[in-house]
């Protein structure tokens, strides 16, 4: 290894689409470059990119690389890994970047894709392969570098030599989304997310420099924050965001069961993440599974029991971290609560006007919505699942307007069309409603969307049909919660049915015009029949005989013994 090649621990950048990397000024100096040049970074996974270097500010370790979730995704490095960086010359300016949109993130547009890159690449270093993420369309759009001229290696001098191709092309079979939730969709908690990710990343990751410094890290974190926080929305993220195996556990669906089929899962789940270790295991609902359960007015503490049990098999082994996410720390036990557990608490407090704002900007990401919008959403909410079913609520009313111009069968909806939309010009105002379990209906007599006042409309959102225990209980024949009742067909009303008066297949005695097809002689349908000429007598049926019945008068016990005589 040369003297201007060195190793350093990848670190996060907060923009999602910033294409530089920061490095601390002593790496600057030990690489012999200068702020704006050219830095090829390589990966375990045998993958490079190139960047241009930075001197990143006095927070940024001396040992780590600070880099964007785009270039993360593209180099295939996980946050907490090691990297290699060294100076690379060797760029030329570009004649031409050819690139095109991936098909998987374009479904359902049509148009010039030219439009929608509206991305700044200039002074950017560009290698085929490379993949660019647009936030637009509240979506994200990829781009995938097709070809640079007149080299692999170029850098991007004018915005006219990028070449936007209307062909689509397919995604690579390695190759990550970047619409899967990450760390950067979370806003308002960073000081949490930075505590969280020291207990996660470098102890399972760089396990050896605790070892070597005599550090014993905390293997049990316990996330106490108040429902619709977004805390099981944070494991996705954890999960998506650290290269090691990942169990979770999931406390309503234990509860579902009995305890003895839910003290099994909760022994194959922790077997299965020793023998996959480094793991991560998130316990969500902790609260739930932790409290007493009565069968038959006594008390039955086998799943609380089996719990214990599997978290200090897991966190004796040293190498797998348990995350346990509750509503409130303070309904945890203090067993539970000691250095050997859950060593460490990281609260997630409701967020404020400047904490919902930032929240909002994340989720409204590629949307227009202006500042005065924000904080009128802002206001009307008091949690982050709030607030993303208030800009849902505007995606919805946008969707039913473009509804009535598009069909399913119609050709894709023009980018255009969709590039003009705005929002917040009609947000819906706080209504009344009730939730249960998941389940939020609107009260009768309110306008829905199409214009009707229409019977009560229920929405079911967040249900999974498929069980996450399947794999691991086979004996679920018998098991009640297996299959979801579903709704009669019959009790549904059709809102593209047509009204009976208007119906040319109706039936003549609902209305006044002649039938055609009628009886010539006016007889009504029903238990008259007009005889065939052309058919057979048929016989007449024989009068049922009633048998006399043999048995006697009296009643008879059915649970009397038989004697036979």
């Amino acid at each position: 290894m040369s003297t201007n090649t060195i190793q350093l621990i990848v670190d996060r950048l907060l923009e999602p689409t910033n294409f530089h990397v920061y490095l601390h000024p002593t790496k600057m100096s030990a690489l012999n470059i200068t702020n704006g040049m050219i830095v090829r970074i390589r990966s375990r996974m045998r993958k490079t990119i190139l960047a241009s270097a930075y001197t990143g500010d006095s927070s940024i370790p001396v040992s780590t690389i600070r880099m964007s979730r785009c270039l993360r995704i593209n180099l295939s490095a996980y946050l907490g890994q090691i990297v290699i960086v060294d100076a690379f010359p060797k760029c030329v300016p570009a004649d031409s970047v050819t690139v095109a949109p991936i098909d998987d993130t374009v479904d359902g547009l049509s148009g010039n894709f030219q439009e929608l890159f509206n991305a700044n690449l200039n002074s950017l270093p560009m290698t085929p392969n490379f993949v660019i993420p647009i936030f637009t369309l509240h979506r994200v759009v990829e781009f995938k570098v097709i070809s640079c001229t007149p080299a692999n290696f170029v850098i991007v001098r004018n915005r006219d030599s990028i070449i936007v191709k209307n062909q689509t092309v397919q995604r690579a079979k390695d190759m990550q989304r970047f619409d899967s939730i990450c760390y950067d969709d979370f806003g308002g908690i960073e000081p949490q997310l930075r505590d969280l990710r020291a207990d996660i990343e470098l102890p399972l990751l760089q396990s050896n420099i605790f070892e070597t410094l005599g550090i014993r890290p905390f293997r049990g974190v316990l996330i106490s924050a108040p429902s619709g926080c977004g805390k099981t929305q944070l494991s996705r993220a954890i999960q998506n965001e650290t290269p090691v195996h990942f169990e979770r556990i999931p406390g309503f669906d234990l509860l579902a069961r009995n305890s003895e089929d839910a003290s099994c899962i909760m022994r194959k789940l922790a077997d299965r993440a020793i023998a996959r270790a480094p793991s991560i295991v998130f316990v969500d609902e902790l609260d739930l599974i932790i409290q007493d359960q009565y069968i038959n007015g006594q008390v039955d503490k086998r799943l609380y029991l089996a719990f214990i049990a599997a978290l200090d098999m897991m966190l004796a082994r040293g190498n797998i971290v348990v995350i346990g996410a509750t509503r409130d720390y303070n309904n945890i036990p203090a067993a539970l609560k000691n250095v050997n557990r859950f060593g460490h608490i990281i609260e997630f407090p409701l967020p404020g006007q400047e904490k919902k704002m930032e929240i909002l900007k994340k989720i409204a990401r590629g949307m227009k919505l202006d500042n005065e919008t924000l904080e009128k959403i802002a206001k009307e909410a008091k949690t982050g699942g709030d607030l993303e079913i208030k800009v849902h609520e505007e995606l919805l009313n946008k969707a039913f307007e473009l509804a009535g111009h598009h069909t399913q069968d119609d050709d894709p909806i023009p980018l255009s069309e969709i590039a003009n939309i705005e929002f917040g010009a009609n947000i819906p105002p706080s209504r009344e409603s009730s939730s249960i379990n998941g389940i939020s209906s609107t009260s009768a007599g309110n306008r829905d969307s199409f214009g009707d006042l229409g019977p009560n409309i229920t929405f079911k959102m967040g249900q999974n049909d498929n069980d996450p225990f399947s794999s691991i209980v086979s004996n679920n024949d018998n098991d009640p919660f297996n299959t979801a009742s579903q709704p009669s067909s019959s009790s549904q009303k059709n809102p593209f049915s047509m009204n009976v008066g208007n119906d040319p297949f109706a039936s003549n005695s609902q209305s006044n015009k002649p039938d055609m097809f009628s009886d010539p002689f006016g007889r009504q349908g029903g238990n008259d029949q007009i005889q065939d000429p052309f058919s057979s007598p048929q016989p007449k049926a024989e009068p049922a005989v009633k048998k006399p019945s043999t048995k006697k008068s009296g009643k008879i016990d059915p649970f009397a013994p038989r004697i036979k005589k």
